[in-house]
């Protein structure tokens, strides 16, 4: 600390003797080309001498370490570990000086250094020197645009930001320009630990447009019935037309996302509605503590041939019950089903784990009738705060609170994944910040503890000689207390290590029974994830749910691992019966709530048949739901278009993602080119129907599989080899 501390003052004092001490000195500008060839030895120098000052600046130890928005957000706590306050913004600044001044020396040696230039427009953003950074950016996207094949990450990242300097400076329509422009060049930034720009410039883009929630156009088509299967319906083969049709409020407003839903869907239709106007048609929409279904987001639908009135005792009602009548409209028609339906869900929380964040989660969830969703994977993970990161995660947010339904935010880079002790007052600190932080954009969050909790566990927590099962509970809570006093809304969902049981092995360094009974001091406001009797428990009994619900003080909340049926992908038509993993009453009566570990958009159609199945238990049929959901999302003939190759995908599940093993010398060739070429003519076909397949599900890696797996079959490896 002593040593942190001089090198603090000395930087402190050298910022003081700059001429501008906001600003540091702008390193030499970048160049197409260098004016003279350098030799090779003059190359090799450059390379080291950068080689040793970027070890400088990374450097877990060394005091100018210091990467913007998460460096800043670490240091500022983990310095002071001891302390609930952070390090002093001075101090920090005089970190990011130093830090500016090793990318000055880089950029000395090589003005063409494209990543450091990055790095330095970044920190530039960061401190607010906008003028600079916007130098910087602009530099390098202007040589990057004139190579033949630039650098797809570094473009994409001047190019985006350029377009958060534009929104920072309040300039909306110039963002929207230039986040289209970045989109246009449809940049390859898929990358596994790295920001991908094209797919954040497109988030933003459909927020700041409103696109959302109707960008995906739900229901692609719907039969004209709603989704998921109603308790109780009588459709009737009338259909009224819906030439222009009139709103009438009840007691709900006029400015309410769920009206404004209707009038959007409707207009997509080509049917005018009028809030509060006149039509031929009349739609109303009530709130009425009187409606006819008691139970909590339960609604009555009457569609007739001059109107229909959806009515309900709670917002959440009225809310299914303008799905479900935008549901009910004929599909290429201005007209809509006449019907009665009796409507409520069995599971009082439905949803899913989700990653990445989906500029559709909104639309996707509300027609699937679900209403919990855990987002893992955010623009704000790791304290990435910048401009456009916090605005992409606060509109998610703002639709999910309009409509009534739980978002959560995973923080897991800032629980077990930092090895941070919980005996420092600066970790608590750290984590009430953050959690704030995301609370103030309408959030709640998800505090995952699983798999690494103990991998991180901190020496000088060691050292007190108790165990996590002593004091994680309490630190959770105290965390979750401070945020609940300034935001009274607020909700948590936690996942202890301890995640499964009791039939599978204990297998951490601490009491299992003893960890989930420290959890009893958790509020109902801390939901808590289990996953049955093991970490993928698709079957689970009652005992294995008292277990857990004695030991908590609570019922769980189901987190579903593992449900795609080809080693874990999911081919989009497969059918999944929920019901035969749970016996009777556990949906309705022993658990909080059921979400299902997923990729979306990938496991799209499987989460909907489980939002299906979780709405209307006993009416769950598995054939029927994923009909209906596939239709829903890609239109009427993609299921009988895909069905056909499903079987023989399914059979090649042996050869667990296309690696052949000794069965393959055994195997009828023309059947496995059988197997390949039916599958791959129904995914071309697939794809021709709705180019939006290729968002769902991973037929088309099934169809890779399978041509890998014939291919080997005709040129068998030598299995007797033990290379």
């Amino acid at each position: 600390m002593k040593r942190m501390t001089q090198l603090l003052v000395t930087t402190l004092c050298a910022a003081a003797a700059l001429s501008a001490p906001s600003a540091p000195a702008t390193p030499p500008p970048a160049k197409a080309a260098p004016a003279k060839k350098p030799s090779a030895a003059d190359i090799r120098r450059i390379r080291e001498k950068t080689a040793e000052i970027r070890k400088r600046v990374w450097s877990d130890d060394c005091e100018s370490n210091f990467n913007c928005w998460n460096g800043y957000f670490k240091r500022k706590w983990t310095t002071h570990k001891d302390s609930a306050e952070p390090l002093p913004k001075a101090e920090l600044d005089a970190i990011s000086d130093r830090y500016i001044e090793l990318l000055g020396e880089i950029l000395a040696l090589n003005p063409d250094d494209l990543r450091a230039r990055l790095d330095l427009a970044e920190a530039y953003f960061f401190r607010k020197f906008y003028n600079k950074a916007k130098g910087e950016y602009e530099a390098v996207e202007g040589i990057l645009l004139k190579q033949s094949k630039p650098d797809n990450f570094l473009l994409g990242e001047a190019m985006y930001r350029l377009a958060e300097l534009k929104y920072q400076a309040g300039d909306r329509d110039g963002t929207v320009k230039k986040l289209e422009e970045v989109i246009s060049h449809d940049l390859k930034t898929v990358k596994r630990g790295r920001r991908d720009w094209n797919y954040y410039a497109r988030n933003v883009h459909a927020f700041m447009t409103g696109a959302t929630p109707c960008a995906l156009g739900l229901p692609v088509w719907s039969g004209a019935k709603a989704f998921p299967e109603p308790q109780k319906a009588e459709y009737t083969e009338k259909f009224a037309a819906l030439a222009d049709v009139a709103v009438k409020l009840d007691g709900v407003k006029a400015e309410d996302a769920r009206v404004k839903l209707l009038v959007r869907k409707l207009a997509a239709r080509g049917i005018s509605a009028a809030v509060g106007g006149k039509g031929a048609y009349k739609v109303t929409l009530a709130l009425d503590p009187k409606a006819k279904v008691e139970k909590k987001e339960g609604y009555t639908l009457e569609i007739g041939e001059k109107g229909a009135e959806v009515r309900a005792r709670d917002m959440q009602g009225v809310l299914w019950g303008v799905v479900s009548f935008i549901q009910c409209l004929k599909d290429g028609e201005k007209a809509v089903r006449v019907c009665k339906i009796e409507d409520w869900p069995d599971t009082a929380w439905r949803g899913y784990e989700s990653t990445p964040m989906w500029r559709h989660t909104t639309e996707y969830t509300l027609f699937s009738k679900l209403n919990y969703a855990v987002v893992q994977s955010h623009p704000l993970v790791s304290g990435n705060e910048s401009p456009l990161s916090i605005y992409q995660c606060a509109e998610l947010a703002r639709e999910f609170r309009e409509f009534g339904l739980k978002l959560c935010y995973g923080i897991s880079n800032h629980t077990m994944g930092i090895a941070w002790a919980y005996s420092w007052k600066g970790y608590r600190a750290m984590q009430i910040e953050l959690c704030k932080l995301l609370a103030s954009l309408g959030a709640n969050v998800y505090y995952p503890n699983d798999d690494c909790r103990y991998s991180t566990e901190h020496k000088d927590d060691i050292a007190t000689g108790l165990r996590p099962s002593d004091y994680d509970a309490k630190h959770v809570l105290a965390v979750f207390n401070a945020v609940k006093a300034e935001y009274p809304w607020f909700k948590m969902i936690y996942c202890p290590p301890y995640y499964w049981g009791p039939d599978s092995a204990a297998r951490y360094p601490d009491d299992r029974e003893k960890y989930l009974r420290s959890l009893r001091i958790f509020p109902d406001d801390i939901d808590i994830f289990w996953t049955g009797g093991q970490v993928k428990g698709y079957k689970k009994t009652k005992r294995q749910v008292e277990w857990f619900t004695d030991l908590t003080g609570q019922k769980p909340t189901v987190g579903q691992n593992g449900t795609g049926p080809h080693n874990l992908l999911s081919y989009i038509v497969d059918e999944t019966d929920w019901n035969a993993w749970h016996y009777p009453g556990f949906f309705e009566d022993d658990i909080k709530g059921y979400l299902k570990n997923s990729h979306t958009p990938m496991e799209c159609p499987q989460l909907s048949t489980l939002g299906d199945c979780l709405w209307n238990v006993k009416g769950y049929d598995k054939r029927r739901s994923i009909e209906r959901a596939v239709a829903q999302l890609l239109g009427e003939k993609m299921f009988s278009i895909l069905e056909p190759g499903l079987k023989g995908l399914a059979a090649n599940d042996k050869y667990k993602y296309g690696k052949v093993t000794p069965e393959i010398l055994n195997e009828d060739i023309e059947e496995l080119k059988s197997r390949w070429v039916t599958a791959s003519n129904c995914w071309a076909k697939a794809v021709e129907y709705n180019p939006a397949v290729k968002m769902y599900g991973r037929y088309d890696a099934g169809v890779g599989f399978a041509e890998k797996i014939y291919k080997a079959a005709l040129n068998p490896p030598d299995f007797s080899s033990n290379r």
